[in-house]
């Protein structure tokens, strides 16, 4: 029998700088020749009762979506109304405390000119219980109008919030 040697192959040769080689995880679990088949459907057709149930969720979707749009429109358009009158009503309700505020400064200054003028105490003690009637007396219209305000501005400012809920949830 003859054999037949096979000559080994040789190594490479080494080098100093040479790394060493290293397997990564991939490598290691590797299968070789295998690739995942493709995912087809040739001819799938979607039945009619599936896609009428789509076309009408679709509908309702849309029909809903238009709903809250239009309530959200409501709503906004509500809120500028109110808001309006709201910042109506606040200034006018400021003008009435400066109005009120600009009537005392004057009454005081009324009051100090007539206080330098008085002669004896007895005319200054007169001078001071009328001032403070007086004031008083203001003070409580002053107060009156200004709770009428407040009053008729909460009205205004809730009119139009009762009224879209008793138009829509009565």
């Amino acid at each position: 029998m003859t054999e037949t040697k096979t000559p080994k192959p040789k190594a490479a040769p080494k080098t100093a700088n040479a790394a060493p080689k290293t397997e990564t995880p991939a490598d290691v679990f590797a299968i070789t020749g295998f690739e995942i088949p493709g995912f087809e459907m040739p001819g799938f057709e979607m039945p009619e009762a599936a896609r009428q149930w789509a076309e009408t969720g679709i509908d309702n979707v849309r029909k809903a979506y238009g709903s809250i749009r239009e309530a959200s429109e409501k709503v906004t358009d509500l809120a500028e109304e109110a808001l309006t009158v709201s910042r109506d009503g606040i200034t006018d309700l400021n003008m009435k405390a400066l109005d009120n505020a600009k009537a005392s400064a004057d009454a005081g200054f009324a009051f100090l000119r007539e206080m330098l003028g008085a002669k004896t105490v007895a005319e200054a003690v007169e001078l001071q219980s009328r001032f403070a009637r007086e004031r008083m007396e203001a003070l409580t219209g002053q107060t009156r109008e200004f709770h009428d305000a407040a009053t008729k501005l909460a009205q205004d400012f809730s009119k139009p919030i009762s009224q879209a809920f008793n138009r829509d949830f009565m």
